[in-house]
């Protein structure tokens, strides 16, 4: 069993990258247990839940908002300094956001840590 978390404030999108991190794991549904958040709060609390995770996918700007500054409340870049402080492990992270700036920060965040994959969010979707 593999554990795959996705934070993405469109619930919407959740299914698409459930989709593509099941692909990139080459496993089926029923072969993962999978968490998705939609807010910096709940990826937070859910991220705790697991030693380890084996695929995070993560969203930067969250709340419906574009180009949001890593410094506001509710970013993924939040989340990303949540596990960088807490030592999440994991084996791959893939960064997807329209917001080049914010996914930058966020790998610089998380680099040294696992795999990090930066993702143009359209070819994600």
């Amino acid at each position: 069993m593999i554990n795959i978390f996705i934070l993405d404030d469109d619930v919407m999108r959740h299914r698409t990258l459930i989709k593509r991190a099941l692909e990139i794991a080459n496993v089926d549904k029923n072969e993962a247990n999978i968490v998705t958040a939609t807010t910096s709060d709940e990826a937070v609390k859910k991220l705790q839940e697991q030693d380890s995770w084996d695929i995070l996918m993560l969203d930067h700007d969250l709340g419906g908002e574009i180009f949001v500054e890593s410094t506001k409340e509710n970013t993924g870049y939040q989340v990303a300094k949540f596990i960088k402080e807490k030592d999440i492990k994991f084996e791959k992270c893939i960064l997807h956001s329209m917001n080049p700036v914010g996914i930058k920060n966020m790998a610089e965040e998380l680099a040294g840590l696992g795999r990090v994959n930066k993702i143009p969010f359209f070819l994600m979707m």
